[in-house]
């Protein structure tokens, strides 16, 4: 209940001083988070196992049509090609220039029951604000591969950024290392980074609103 009182505070201030709308209230809590997330390689093909061929997709599609299906465990995409190669098992890896592949990991059901309960002590807030922490966490594998890193070197890679006062390289690494390891804490983290960072730029200030409330309810949800 401790990370919910941070959160509650944040939401609610910013709500107060007018930088976050009022909306409807929220009420569809039953995927508040992803069931399945993908953790991408770049310039890695995966051997084998292709369940079929997509041709002229976007990465997006790609990612979109391998969560789809629950039998899909991995996929490589083409850059060059825009192909996709659903997979239904992560092969052995070989370098390829212009290739991302993606692992699929599952969500634990106890994670998502979790979730879906305290989803539900959140609906005195607007619909938008668990609909930004699921597009965020949605996106996320696409948007930060982890290349191989794990969690522990990426935060501890992250710290060393922030030190040096660069919060956007801090975030970015913080991000990554939510598709390695997707905890709680990590996602406080990117709430903390959040309100430290400062920008004039408005389309940056946008941005980190969303991450600092993004990070605030994944938080809070797992």
């Amino acid at each position: 209940m401790r990370i919910f009182g941070r959160f509650h505070k944040m939401v609610l201030g910013a709500v107060v001083v007018g930088l976050l709308p009022v909306g409807s209230f929220a009420q569809n809590t039953e995927s508040s988070i992803p069931a399945r997330r993908v953790t991408l390689f770049d310039n890695v093909d995966l051997y084998g196992g292709d369940l079929s061929k997509i041709f002229d997709v976007t990465l997006e599609e790609c990612e979109a049509a391998c969560l789809a299906n629950s039998g899909c465990k991995a996929f490589t995409y083409n850059t060059k090609a825009s192909a996709c190669f659903p997979k239904s098992v992560a092969g052995e890896q070989s370098e390829f220039q212009g290739a991302i592949s993606a692992k699929v990991t599952n969500t634990d059901p106890g994670v998502m029951a979790q979730a879906q309960a305290r989803a539900k002590t959140l609906a005195f807030l607007p619909d938008w604000v668990l609909e930004t922490g699921l597009r965020v966490a949605q996106r996320n594998g696409r948007w930060y591969p982890t290349n191989g890193w794990t969690a522990a070197d990426l935060l501890e890679i992250a710290r060393e950024k922030e030190a040096d006062g660069d919060l956007n390289r801090a975030v970015q690494l913080t991000f990554a290392a939510l598709n390695d390891e997707d905890s709680a804490a990590s996602w406080i983290e990117i709430a903390r980074l959040a309100n430290k960072w400062k920008s004039n730029d408005r389309k940056r200030r946008k941005f980190i609103r969303e991450i600092a409330v993004a990070g605030g309810v994944n938080g809070y949800l797992r």
